[in-house]
């Protein structure tokens, strides 16, 4: 499943690279082809810049940040976040949740899911956004993990690719600090991959969904200077994601501390 996912990415990216090679030949007979042609490349080259890290880490920044914002939108969804909040909580003192057991398509209730693949194709660009000059992660790729589009083979659904190359291809979970206050602002990040403890994040106010302010977060103050916090990192398991690509951390739960 990994390798086909990793090939399909790949065979992907070179369709919509020679898709856009062929536009860019078209615009060059219609007398814009020197714009177009630098565009095409210049993407093409931002995008093979891309480390598999640097993709990971960036996702999982989405992840965190369309969790803190279905927690602000959608009851039925935040309900069910909360039912797995409350059985993931570790000592009163921050709770565990497993993306796997809410972007799951075999369990019974699909609110989380169904909310993910809202916030999903609104910043991916398939739906309008209500928030236009919404804050959001601005690294690359977005939402899938490939880009330009099409990410997807025909009759392919590119909701399925992405949450597949989430909790398939990657082992990730949500670490929640514990007392989470709905009525309060949230804040969202993700590991940073590195053995820092800072990276960046985002704060959600809860009572506007589209007032997002980018924010730095740091290892050091969670319990005490971040009380309603969402952070998406990866968790190793054996012969499944065992990240030996990340040979200097050894545990990713020091961030956050």
């Amino acid at each position: 499943m990994k390798k086909n996912h990793k090939l399909l990415f790949a065979f992907c990216l070179l369709i919509s690279f020679n898709s856009c090679e062929k536009e860019a030949v078209n615009d060059y007979e219609i007398n814009s082809k020197n714009t177009q042609i630098t565009d095409v490349y210049s993407r093409a080259k931002a995008q093979t810049q891309t480390s598999d890290s640097e993709a990971l880490e960036n996702n999982m920044q989405w992840v965190a940040y369309m969790t803190a914002q279905i927690l602000i939108k959608d009851v039925n969804a935040t309900n069910q976040f909360m039912s797995r909040y409350n059985s993931g909580m570790i000592n009163n003192d921050y709770s565990i949740i497993r993306l796997s057991e809410l972007l799951n398509n075999q369990q019974t209730n699909q609110s989380f899911r169904d909310a993910f693949e809202n916030e999903f194709v609104i910043f991916n660009g398939e739906a309008h956004n209500p928030c236009e000059n919404q804050g959001k992660p601005k690294l690359r790729p977005t939402p899938p993990p490939c880009n330009p589009t099409p990410c997807a083979l025909p009759n392919e659904d590119i909701f399925e690719i992405y949450v597949d190359y989430l909790i398939s291809e990657h082992c990730l979970e949500i670490y929640v600090s514990g007392g989470l206050d709905l009525l309060q602002n949230i804040m969202s990040s993700a590991h940073p991959l590195n053995t820092t403890n800072i990276n960046a994040g985002f704060e959600h106010f809860n009572l506007n969904e589209c007032l997002v302010n980018e924010v730095t977060i740091d290892g050091n103050g969670v319990g005490n200077l971040y009380s309603n916090l969402i952070v998406v990192r990866p968790y190793r398991e054996i012969h499944e994601c065992d990240y030996l690509q990340f040979p200097n951390i050894p545990d990713f739960s020091q961030f956050p501390y």
